[in-house]
This record gives C-alpha cells, sequence and structure tokens, in this order.
C-alpha cells in the first residue's frame, strides 16, 4: 500500500496516511468516543449486502409460489431497480408485509381491494407466511457469521478492539460501540479478548432486558486493609440498534420488557421448529417505522444522547448511510459544536483531483455532508475504507502486547496441566 490516500477533511484534501493516523490517534483519546458499525463491518467475515440477500433468498420465496407463479413473476416486476435485473429485496419484502395483514383483515370479514387479485392469481394466506418465515430463516442463517470458511476473519474484530481500548484513559467514558448489523461478531470477539459487554442483558440463566444495564460500570477492588477500587479497562458498551439474531420476546411475568437473550444454539434450534422468530428490524421499507418501538427506540435515544456529549467523536465503518432513522440522529447530533465525526466509506473516490459518490444521488445525505465542508467531518475513502483495512492499516498499532495474548503463549509453551 503506498502512501497516497482518498481522505476529505472539510474543505481539505489530505493525501498522507501518516497524518491519517495521526489524526485517527487523537480522536481514540477524546473524552466520548463511540463508533457506528454497519454491514461494511461484516462483509469481510461471510455478510451480504442487500443485493446478494436477494440472490440467495428470493429463489427460495418463489418456492412458496408454484401455484401461483403468474403473481410471483409480477411482484418482482413491480420492484426491479433502475438496472431492469435486480429485485429492490426491502421493497418486495415489505410488499409481502402488507399483504399479510391483508390477508388477516379478510380472514376476519373484512372486504379489501386484494380480493380480486388474491382470487385471479390463486393467492394463500399460507404462501404469503410461508414466504415471510424462509425470509426470516434465511436472513438468520446469513447472519450466522463468520462463515466457515472465513473464521479467521473475527481476527479484525478483535484487533479493533484491542487497538482502540489501548487508547483509552482510566478517566474516559467508556467505548460505545453502536451496530445496525444482527451478527454476533462484536459479542464473539469480546468474549475471546475476556472484554466485558454491556449489551442491555442482565441474568445468567435468564438473560432479560433491563435499559438500567447500560449505566452501570465495572471496578476492580483491591484486597488489603485499605480497600481501593480501580477503573477496570476491558469493558466496553454495545447497542444493536437494529436488534440481534439472538433477542427473542419473551411474555414471562417476571419480564417487565418482554424481551430475553438466549444462546446462539438454542435460538437456531428453535428457529428449525418454527417455535420463534429473532427480534430484529428486518430489512424492508417499514423498518423506520419499527425502530420506533421498543427496544430499538431506546438504543436509538441513547445514540441520540451520546452524540450530544461534548468533547465526542464518532467513527464510523462500514456503514453507508442508508437508514434514514439513523442519519437523522446523526444530523441532529452535529448541532453539537464539539462532535467530530470520521466516516470511512470505500464509495469515496477521487478521480482526476476531484472526489465523487457517483452511486449516491447528488441530493442523498452523505453528499450533503460532504458538500457542507464543515471542519469536524473527515470522509477516507477507497480501498483504506474497507473494514480490514481500517482496522489493520489505519487505526494505530497498539504499543503493548495483550497480556492475555502473553498468558496463553506461556501456558502453550510450558504445557497445559
Amino acid at each position: 500500500m503506498g502512501n497516497e490516500i482518498i481522505c476529505i477533511h472539510g474543505n481539505q484534501s489530505i493525501s498522507d496516511m501518516k497524518d491519517l493516523k495521526r489524526y485517527i490517534r487523537k480522536l481514540l483519546e477524546v473524552d466520548n468516543l463511540c463508533f457506528l458499525l454497519g454491514s461494511g463491518a461484516s462483509c469481510e467475515a461471510g455478510g451480504r449486502n442487500m443485493s446478494e440477500l436477494g440472490k440467495e433468498i428470493l429463489p427460495e420465496i418463489e418456492k412458496c409460489f408454484v401455484k401461483a407463479k403468474p403473481f410471483f413473476e409480477a411482484l418482482k416486476k413491480m420492484h426491479v431497480l433502475s438496472d431492469g435485473k435486480t429485485v429492490d429485496l426491502e421493497r418486495f419484502i415489505s410488499y409481502l408485509v402488507n399483504l399479510q395483514h391483508v390477508s388477516t383483515m379478510e380472514e376476519k370479514g373484512f372486504k379489501t381491494s386484494f380480493s380480486k387479485s388474491r382470487s385471479k392469481y390463486n393467492i394463500k394466506s399460507v404462501q404469503i407466511r410461508s414466504a415471510l418465515n424462509i425470509y426470516r430463516k434465511k436472513v438468520f442463517e446469513l447472519c450466522s457469521l463468520p462463515t466457515e470458511d472465513k473464521l479467521d476473519k473475527l481476527d479484525v474484530h478483535k484487533l479493533f478492539f484491542k487497538k482502540v481500548l489501548a487508547h483509552r484513559r482510566v478517566n474516559q467514558s467508556r467505548l460505545a460501540v453502536f451496530t445496525s448489523n444482527y451478527d454476533l461478531l462484536p459479542e464473539k470477539a469480546c468474549d475471546q479478548l475476556g472484554i466485558t459487554y454491556l449489551n442491555g442483558f442482565h441474568g445468567v440463566t435468564e438473560r432479560v432486558f433491563y435499559p438500567e444495564v447500560f449505566d452501570l460500570d465495572l471496578h476492580r477492588v483491591e484486597v488489603g486493609e485499605r480497600k481501593r477500587t480501580h477503573f477496570y479497562d476491558k469493558v466496553v458498551q454495545l447497542f444493536k440498534l437494529h436488534g440481534s439474531l439472538t433477542w427473542i420476546g419473551a411474555d414471562d411475568s417476571h419480564n417487565p420488557f418482554c424481551i430475553k437473550e438466549l444462546s446462539f444454539s438454542e435460538v437456531a434450534r428453535q428457529m428449525d421448529s418454527d417455535e420463534i422468530a429473532p427480534i430484529m428490524i428486518y430489512p424492508t421499507c417499514n423498518k423506520y417505522g419499527e425502530s420506533t418501538g421498543f427496544p430499538y427506540s431506546e438504543m436509538l435515544r441513547r445514540f441520540g444522547a451520546f452524540l450530544t456529549r461534548t468533547q465526542t467523536a464518532i467513527i464510523t465503518i462500514g456503514y453507508g448511510f442508508n437508514d434514514e432513522h439513523i442519519n437523522s440522529i446523526i444530523r441532529q447530533g452535529l448541532s453539537q459544536p464539539s462532535l467530530t465525526m470520521v466516516s470511512f466509506l470505500p464509495e469515496l473516490k477521487k478521480e482526476e483531483g476531484k472526489f465523487s459518490l457517483s452511486n449516491y444521488p447528488k441530493e442523498h445525505f452523505v453528499n450533503k455532508l460532504i458538500s457542507a465542508e464543515d471542519a469536524r467531518i473527515m470522509f477516507v475513502g477507497g480501498e483504506d475504507a474497507k473494514w480490514q483495512r481500517t482496522i489493520t492499516e489505519v487505526l494505530p498499532e497498539v504499543d503493548e502486547e495483550d497480556p492475555l495474548e502473553q498468558i496463553r503463549k506461556t501456558l502453550d509453551v510450558t504445557g497445559r496441566q
């Protein structure tokens, strides 16, 4: 990798990697630091974007409409993107969700405008329900990361936490990681590193959602005549803005918010038997409305509150600014003068000295941010903005070896008993 980079800071272009790394190092040391991770942070571990999800899921859904094939083809045609080939999966599934609601109304005796089409195409409610169940199961399957052929990619998430936590001081707020992803890559990385993550759930035999868990902290007590408390450095706050693969609904009387967290294996077992569906905001056009419900509203509220703190930095990696409910919170956060933002966006290119985002409409939120030429905002583009490259090459190095790694090496060398 050469030293030439694609980076715009306000109205200035930065071309030297050393300058970028120096700036990022300073941000890692601000009082309040948070990261926003999008789907790009999971792609290299086997995650799929919406186009790839469509190619995997639509053939499976088609099997539900064998006796109503003209309807399925008409539905696909209605939701083809401008390239004339790719189906807009979000809008396609949203249409099915709406049809399910209409079908439920008809089953209760209401007459709707869908009745004629339903009769014409021989559409049954069970077909729609089956299609949506397949969709949910497929999303669960495709978000179970890392995939078998990319198990080593979890190391990048581990390196991310190592590097960032190494630059945090004892008198600063806890690192906050916000993510729109459903997968368990952050949790798996933290578990393997011995990092405690506060994700809103409390309990051992039964993990139940309590928002106040985010307000807790961990300290180490020194044993002796004079008990002293010390800052326990391996703690992060983890906010799953769109839910998680392992969150499910619970009607238990002792569960005030009716949400609990299961192990991945238990959720997978129950998914196979159609017993449950994880609590997630599935990628549909209805996701903005769904985000106003609990627990998503609580996560988004805390995201907004974090950005309005003084001396705060937000670093986005893998986030393409396509979620309006998240964009609106970032927009509101930028009203805080001391907020600083760095966004790693591989789609940002530089040709003949000019920066461009050709696959984003001119009126898109991210283009507006760039055109604002705000000195508080930096964009990094090209290959350096991809997840693995960002973590390995752009984030500053860890000065010391991880003590846990040294312990493992010593035990391996001396022979485990």
